[in-house]
């Protein structure tokens, strides 16, 4: 008698799921001689099949049960082949049988298993739109790109340090490149989703994950071509910064959690001086009319892995000049490194402060003086790049930020 509530239970589970499953399906079932395979009732008993035949705790039984429901979808399949009715009603019955016998077992994954299986055959329409339609050739290379980098690259790479990459853990390496890529996928996407009303703003903030100096440059340009957007472009461009900034923080963690919690002054700073200034350049700018916002690929694979070689010679480099020169060797090697690339300068200090080569202080100077440094390098490139509203425009929120962070880090 003690087994009667889980019966219940699994057997209230199984009916729920597939009669859940069989609405939806009912719905496409049509009527009269040409009407589908099964509907609410054909489902429901399938799962309720399942359910007792896996307490009946015989295995001939319910695999005596799983043949005959693929024997009467095969047979309903073959006698509608004409009208090529497609087999995605069978595959939900035999896998309608299958969550039955699942509910006997746990109930919990059974009624998670129905509810993802309703959702699926209810979207029906939005996936083929997005697989044929919305999603392009080079978006889905891009993301079988990415998964296999993730999922079948990533567990392979050794995770131990290796003597002739200066000591660099190579699964920490590529956990970096999965990482950028991943970010610049999710700044695509909201490019996609958002649309050409925050065109500019996103796309300041996607390309910012993959080279916001770049980004800096380029809507530089283009505040020349067009110069009644300066300050869209400006307000792009400071979006740019504040996505590198964000990354910043993405690799710290990605390194070591510890660093990120022990340079929270700096990290907090030029968070809030890099939101800020994008924040205020944003709500300032003029109405636009629909700039267009230029086309680009997922992520920079390229880029990605150029940022791990860059990361692990400039830790190298810097790792030797602290060992003989101390920490101040350190700091400008990190200020120097930010002109360049302020991800990479920010992950050697972060790879320093988990070796114990640099102490809190050390890593929150360091971090002012690389995110100062890196500013003033953007400063000249819009100044450069740009015509004279845009410089001033991008300068100023710079200058913003650049305050705030060494306010954070001084008083704290």
């Amino acid at each position: 008698m003690d087994h009667l509530p889980s019966l219940f239970a699994s057997c209230a589970v199984a009916l729920g799921g597939s009669a859940l499953i069989g609405v939806e399906r009912e719905r496409h079932k049509g009527s009269g001689p040409s009407r589908g395979l099964a509907g609410v009732r054909t489902f429901a008993l399938a799962g309720f099949s399942g359910v007792i035949a896996s307490h009946v705790g015989q295995p001939a039984v319910t695999v005596a049960g799983a043949l005959f429901i693929a024997l009467l979808c095969a047979i309903a399949y073959y006698r509608d082949l004409g009208d090529d009715p497609g087999i995605t009603t069978a595959l939900a019955l035999f896998l309608t049988y299958l969550l039955g016998i699942v509910a006997a077992m746990n109930a919990e994954l059974a009624s998670a298993g129905f509810v993802v299986v309703a959702c699926l055959l209810a979207g029906k329409t939005r996936l083929h739109h997005f697989a044929t339609k919305t999603l392009t050739s080079v978006e889905l290379r891009d993301g079988l790109l990415l998964a296999a980098a993730a999922l079948v690259i990533y567990p392979l790479i050794p995770n131990r340090t290796i003597s002739f990459l200066a000591n660099a853990n190579p699964n920490h390496l590529w956990r970096l490149i999965v990482l950028l890529m991943t970010l610049q996928a999710v700044g695509y996407v909201a490019l996609r989703v958002m649309g050409p009303r925050f065109g500019l703003a996103i796309a300041g903030l996607a390309s910012g994950v993959v080279s916001s100096s770049s980004t800096m440059g380029a809507m530089g340009a283009r505040s020349k071509a067009e110069p009644h957007y300066a300050a869209a472009y400006a307000a792009a461009a400071l979006c740019s910064n504040l996505s590198s900034m964000a990354l910043l923080v993405a690799v710290g963690m990605a390194i070591d959690p510890a660093a990120v919690t022990a340079s929270w002054p700096a990290m907090a700073g030029v968070m809030a001086g890099s939101g800020l200034s994008a924040c205020i350049a944003v709500i300032a700018q003029p109405a636009l009319d629909a700039p267009n916002v230029p086309s680009q690929k997922v992520f920079s694979v390229r880029q990605a892995v150029g940022f791990a070689a860059l990361l692990t010679a400039l830790t190298a480099v810097v790792s030797l000049a602290t060992k003989h020169f101390g920490s101040a060797a350190a700091e400008l090697g990190a200020a120097i490194a930010a002109t360049v690339d302020m991800q990479a300068a920010g992950a050697v200090l972060f790879s320093l402060f988990a070796g114990q080569s640099v102490d809190a202080g050390a890593l929150n100077r360091g971090l002012a003086i690389a995110i100062t440094a890196n500013a003033v390098s953007k400063m000249v490139i819009a100044c450069a790049a740009g015509n004279r509203a845009y410089g001033l425009r991008t300068s100023a929120g710079l200058a913003v930020a650049i305050t705030v962070v060494w306010v954070a880090t001084l008083v704290t």
